[in-house]
Order: C-alpha cells, then sequence, then structure tokens
C-alpha cells in the first residue's frame, strides 16, 4: 500500500466521510455523503506525540433526534482509521450546530434539485 502524506492525505480523509452515505438523502434519490450534506464539521491532522497522525473529525446530525449518530461515529472511525498513515482517529458530534439545508454543498444542491425536478416530470 503507498503512503499518502500532506494534503492528499486529508483529502483522502475527506473522500472517505463522503463514503459514509446520510440515509436520509437516500429517500430523496439523490444519496449523499457526509462532505455533501454539510454534516462535516472539522477535518483536520495533528502529528501525534508518540509519532504517526491523529485524525481529528467533528460531526454533525440532520436532527437532534437523529439515530444514525452513533452509526456515522463508528464509521468514522472505522473508515478513517484504516487510511494508511492514520495512526488514530478522534471523532466527535457536534451538537451545538443546528444543520440546514444551507450547509449542502453546492453540487449536492443541484443533483437533488435535478431528483427532484426527475420525480415531479414521472408523476
Amino acid at each position: 500500500m503507498t503512503k499518502i502524506e500532506g494534503p492528499a492525505l486529508i483529502d483522502a480523509v475527506r473522500e472517505c466521510l463522503n463514503g459514509i452515505v446520510d440515509p436520509c438523502s437516500i429517500t430523496t434519490g439523490a444519496p449523499a455523503g457526509l462532505v455533501d450534506m454539510g454534516l462535516v464539521v472539522k477535518a483536520e491532522l495533528e502529528a501525534r506525540d508518540e509519532g504517526g497522525l491523529r485524525a481529528v473529525v467533528e460531526i454533525g446530525i440532520t436532527h437532534p433526534f437523529c439515530m444514525m449518530a452513533g452509526v456515522f461515529l463508528n464509521e468514522v472511525r472505522q473508515r478513517v482509521g484504516a487510511l494508511d498513515g492514520i495512526e488514530e482517529v478522534a471523532v466527535s458530534l457536534d451538537s451545538d450546530t443546528v444543520w440546514t439545508p444551507d450547509q449542502m454543498t453546492a453540487d449536492y444542491r443541484a443533483r437533488l434539485d435535478a431528483a427532484r425536478a426527475a420525480r415531479q416530470i414521472a408523476s
């Protein structure tokens, strides 16, 4: 396995995070990962005193009663922790930020609009 370093490693972390699909987005007909949904509050790399890198990730949820929070935290630990170059993953849930659709990426909003338009045409 090729070791990923520098900016490419944080890009790989964000790609992993976007591979974790929010199940609520599936019901819209336009599945989206945590990054596209705007649920990644923080994704950083820190040097560890013991050597190697720690990925520090903070995620939000779309609704205070979202039952996926624990699943998301576990998936982040597993997926990001599997990246070559990451020795440790510190993941937490941001319970202070209230998610709004404005936090979705522009690309995802366009996909979502297209999926909604296609459903209207089909009905």
